[in-house]
């Protein structure tokens, strides 16, 4: 997807639902925005049973 700002266009690429040559009515989503699989590994917060988490310190892991 490209803009034009010269010409006040959006250029898009691929299947559009609708007759050929309508007027297309382009809103903004409702859906949260995109998330590189980078980003949401940082979030990603282990939750450790502390039990386990106790053995793994007195075996020096």
């Amino acid at each position: 997807m490209e803009v034009d700002t010269e010409h006040n266009t959006l250029l898009i690429q691929g299947a559009v639902p609708g007759h050929p040559n309508t007027i297309l009515a382009i809103n903004r989503s409702q859906k949260r925005a995109f998330k590189s699989l980078d980003e949401k590994k940082a979030f990603v917060v282990r939750k450790v049973n502390p039990m386990k988490q106790s053995k793994a310190q007195a075996k020096g892991k």
